[in-house]
């Protein structure tokens, strides 16, 4: 898995992390056999727990776990699996048309891009964040409490 990719991902679980710890995590999944997304949904609190506290364990795994079970739960529909399809499909054509936009966000983005080595799903996540001037820890959604009084 591309590191810049991992390192985005983990950062926007865990915005606090310091580089230090970023670096050791980053370095342990590494050592664990990480090399896709997929791996992320495997990796276990006592994996990672040297690297970092219970807790910023326990919110890790919930995030690398949850949004796309948690689709899947609600909808049916294995977004992973469907958005694996559409990228095989559409990414070359996706990536030609960002490559095409003036915008410096993007340009960011695709400097780090390394196409063997970059992660697909990813690349085009942050492009399209970026091209719509997104942070990047934006896609990490919030629950809105409030949902919870109306089951009364």
């Amino acid at each position: 898995m591309d590191e810049v990719m991992l390192k985005e991902l983990v950062l926007s679980f865990l915005p606090g992390l310091s580089d230090e710890t970023l670096t050791s995590l980053l370095n342990g999944l590494q050592e664990l056999g990480v090399e896709n997304k997929e791996d992320l949904a495997l990796v276990q609190e006592k994996d990672i727990v040297k690297y970092i506290r219970p807790i910023q364990c326990r919110k890790l795994l919930h995030g690398f776990k949850g949004i796309f079970s948690h689709f899947t739960l609600l909808t049916d529909v294995p977004i992973l699996m469907k958005l694996r399809k559409a990228l095989d499909k559409n990414y070359n054509t996706i990536l030609k048309f960002f490559q095409g936009v003036n915008y410096q966000g993007v340009k960011d983005v695709l400097a780090t891009f390394e196409p063997e080595a970059s992660d697909k799903t990813a690349i085009v996540l942050l492009l399209l964040m970026a091209y719509f001037k997104e942070p990047k820890d934006s896609i990490v959604l919030d629950v809105d409490e409030s949902i919870f009084s109306l089951s009364n």
